[in-house]
This record gives C-alpha cells, sequence and structure tokens, in this order.
C-alpha cells in the first residue's frame, strides 16, 4: 500500500535524528539543522524484478550404488525446468540424467578387478630376506669367526708382566742400600783395630811405688773411611736383578705373551649361526616366496573405479540455481523532477494515479548449460511520495530525499562527523604518499636506469 496524504511524509526532525545514528553523520543535525525549503510531490518509478537461473553442468562417472542414490534424490536432467519457484524466491535444484546404460569400465576392462602392480598376478612375491634361496648364510661363512681376544693370534698380552719383565721386589729401581747405609754412616766405612800393651807401676807423689805394679791394657783404634763398595754413595746395584730394576717374567718366560684359553687355533663358534652357517630362512620357511602383501596372496586388487562392478554409469549431473533480482527504474534523487513528466508511466497509471501494472513473461524453459538466462521478468509500475528538503548545518547548506520512506542523499554532500573527517584525512594522507612514491620511483628509473 502506498501512504496517502501527509502522513505518507516524514517529519525533517525524525529525518534528521535517524540519520544521527550513522557514524559518518554529525550526532546534533536535529538540533542545530534549520530547514530552509521542503517540496514534497509524487514521482512515477518502475520496478524490475527477474528470475535469474544458472545452471553448472558437468559429465560424471558414478558406480551403481553412487548412481542408484543420486537418482533417488535428484530430478531428472529432463525435467530440470519444471519445478521452478512459483515467485521470485532464491533456490537451487540438483538433477541427473536417468536411464543411463551402464558401460564397461576402462580401468578393470569389466572384471571388477584389476592385476596386482606388486606381484603381477603371481600371488606370491620373492623372498627379499633369502633373496629367493629358501636358505640363509650367515656372514661367517663358515661357522666361526676370529677370535676377538687373541684377534686370531692364538696368543695374549701376559696379565702378570709388561712385555715379558716385572718389578723387581727388592730394590728400587736397580739399586738398594749399601752395608755402610745400613750398619754405620751413609758411604763411609769405619776400621776398627785393637791393640794390647803392658803399662808399668805407677808411682804417687812422693815417689813409691803402687800396690798394684805393672799390668797389660787393650788399646781401640778407630778409622774412617770412604766406604769402596758404594763409593761414598750409599747405594749400590740390587744383586738379585743386577741393577736392571726388572726380572724376567717366571709366567711366560720373558716373552710377554701367554695362549689364549678362549679359541681354537684362533677361532672361536659364531654366535649368530652357532656354528651352523646355513639355516633355513624364517621368512618363507625354505620356499623362497612369500604371500603378497598387496593383494593378499589373491593376484588381483579389487577394482576402486567401478567398486568391483566391473560397469560405470556415464551420467550429466549438476544443479539450478535460482536467484531473483530488483532494479528500481528511478534511484537517482537528482533525476526526480525529470522523471515526474516521464510520459512512458503515465500510460500504466489509472485514475487515482497509483495502479500497480503488472505484466508477466515466460521465456523460454531450455536455457544453455553453464549460462545465465531469465526464467521470468515482472514489470511494476507505481507512484512513490517524493519530499526534498533544503537545510542549513551551520555555514553550508545541504539537500537530501525522502523517496518511498528512504532517504537519499550525495555521499559525502552532508554534514560529517569528526570520525568521517578524519578517515578522509587518512585516505588523503595515503593518496598523497601513493603519488610521491610513484614520483620517486620514476625519477629513480629515468636518473639512475641506463637505457640498453
Amino acid at each position: 500500500m502506498v501512504n496517502t496524504g501527509e502522513n505518507k511524509y516524514s517529519e525533517p526532525k525524525t529525518i534528521f535524528e535517524k540519520l544521527e545514528t550513522d557514524r559518518q553523520w554529525v550526532n546534533d543535525l536535529s538540533s542545530k539543522a534549520r530547514v530552509e525549503n521542503q517540496s514534497k510531490f509524487d514521482v512515477n518509478i518502475e520496478i524490475q524484478r527477474e528470475l535469474i537461473a544458472e545452471e553448472n553442468l558437468d559429465n560424471c562417472e558414478l558406480t551403481r550404488t553412487d548412481y542408484g542414490k543420486q537418482v533417488g534424490k535428484r530430478l531428472a536432467f529432463e525435467n530440470r525446468y519444471t519445478n521452478q519457484p512459483e515467485g521470485f524466491e532464491d533456490s537451487s535444484i540438483q538433477f541427473i540424467e536417468n536411464e543411463v546404460e551402464p558401460l564397461r569400465c576402462e580401468e578393470c576392462l569389466g572384471e571388477g578387478k584389476i592385476q596386482c602392480s606388486e606381484c603381477g598376478g603371481d600371488t606370491e612375491n620373492r623372498c627379499g630376506n633369502c633373496n629367493s634361496s629358501g636358505e640363509i648364510i650367515c656372514g661367517c661363512s663358515s661357522g666361526t669367526k676370529q677370535c676377538t681376544s687373541c684377534g686370531g693370534s692364538e696368543v695374549i698380552d701376559c696379565t702378570k708382566c709388561k712385555r715379558g719383565r716385572v718389578d723387581c721386589d727388592n730394590c728400587d729401581d736397580g739399586r738398594v742400600n749399601c752395608e755402610c747405609t745400613i750398619h754405620g754412616e751413609r758411604g763411609k766405612r769405619t776400621t776398627v783395630t785393637k791393640k794390647r800393651r803392658t803399662v808399668e807401676k805407677k808411682r804417687d807423689v812422693r815417689g813409691r811405688s803402687m800396690k798394684d805394679g805393672s799390668h797389660e791394657e787393650e788399646i781401640t783404634n778407630q778409622e774412617t773411611t770412604t766406604c769402596g763398595t758404594c763409593n761414598g754413595s750409599g747405594e749400590k746395584n740390587c744383586e738379585i736383578c743386577r741393577g736392571k730394576g726388572d726380572n724376567e717374567c717366571s709366567s711366560c718366560d720373558g716373552s710377554g705373551s701367554s695362549p689364549c684359553n678362549n679359541c681354537e687355533n684362533g677361532r672361536i663358534v659364531c654366535k649368530d649361526c652357532g656354528g651352523n652357517p646355513i639355516s633355513r630362512c624364517k621368512e618363507c620357511l625354505g620356499e623362497g616366496t612369500i604371500p603378497c602383501d598387496s593383494c593378499d596372496g589373491r593376484g588381483n586388487d579389487p577394482c576402486e573405479v567401478c567398486d568391483q562392478t566391473g560397469e560405470l554409469f556415464y551420467a550429466k549431473i549438476g544443479e539450478i540455481e535460482y536467484r531473483s533480482e530488483t532494479c528500481k527504474e528511478v534511484a537517482d534523487a537528482e533525476k526526480i523532477r525529470e522523471r515526474v513528466g516521464r510520459k512512458g508511466l503515465e500510460k500504466v497509471r489509472n485514475s487515482e494515479g497509483h495502479l500497480q501494472d503488472r505484466k508477466t513473461e515466460e521465456p523460454d524453459n531450455s536455457p544453455d548449460p553453464e549460462k545465465e538466462v531469465v526464467i521470468r521478468t515482472e514489470m511494476e509500475a507505481r507512484t512513490v511520495p517524493v519530499q526534498e528538503i533544503e537545510y542549513r548545518y551551520e555555514d553550508s547548506k545541504y539537500t537530501l530525499y525522502e523517496i518511498d520512506s528512504e532517504i537519499h542523499y550525495e555521499n559525502n554532500n552532508h554534514p560529517l562527523s569528526e570520525i568521517a573527517k578524519s578517515e578522509q584525512k587518512a585516505l588523503g594522507a595515503i593518496f598523497l604518499l601513493g603519488v610521491l612514491i610513484l614520483i620517486g620511483f620514476l625519477l629513480y628509473f629515468f636518473l639512475y636506469v641506463p637505457l640498453t
């Protein structure tokens, strides 16, 4: 219904209050704006609605199961345009080609299975563990290995000595204390000699003889000289090792080695094979082949392309998307007055001036695939109320329109809020910066890049 009378136009203040909620507008418009001129009139407009169909079509290969499922939930291909929306609602229709005869699957040639790529259909593969021989040959090849203790030499180093020699227990690096050090002064030898002599009687102070008379006494003579054995050093060579400091090892008779007790002739039994270098392969149990892991010994794999049926359905499958588009013939506020006198619309007005005259067209119902086509068109002509308001905010003059209860104005031709002004300044600065960068690049290119 089109409003009639004065109530079909909004009050200017009500319009200003609505615009204040937009962050691009000033928030005090309703209190500071002054209306200078207000014009009210009716204008004829055309509204065109179109129902557009876009068909997406593809050729698919489907298994019997998948084809049956798709046929059960999609329209038949030839009936894909019979279930169109009655009005101009957005919707979609899925379709598929029905009654398609199956064709042989080229992947399996109609067998439903394909030859195994691993075994080539033989059901078995060569045993990689024994190289198809059925036997495992130990790396020792003879059942024995070189002794790790003696390295195959049959002898090992003597544990009691070092290269056949042992330290002498009687001396210190071949030297011992000399007898002179043990029994006397280091490096000195003392000789003591004893003599006896007769001593006459002694007289007293008066010249009288003592009662004892003469007697014999022993005289000890002690002489100290350098020891001839150690030449005064106080040490001499050890008599056991003859001054060498070590003796021949009694365990190995000075050879420095002893027979190896861990092997025989420098060889030991191989721990890997226990002395038996040839054994049956545990993987193939001596057969030389093992069942194919890929096909589980069947020699073939199920064909995944046709789901083992040997046939495929090649059908057209797709979807039709319906969408509605509406176009108003009068949308530019600057052309409103020009369109008021348009004679083409006067013909569809009734005597009251607001008749809705509808014309519906039904185009061809077999559009080309993957193309947009107009399925249905509806034209409506009617009159709407228009209000033109000229107002002043601060020192600037502006104009806005109310067309069929919708507010129209030119972009940026209205009192801008501080946020909008900041955004405009930022965009201007970014644009200026881009221009300066471009100029700098061009100058660099012409001044420094040599021409070839």
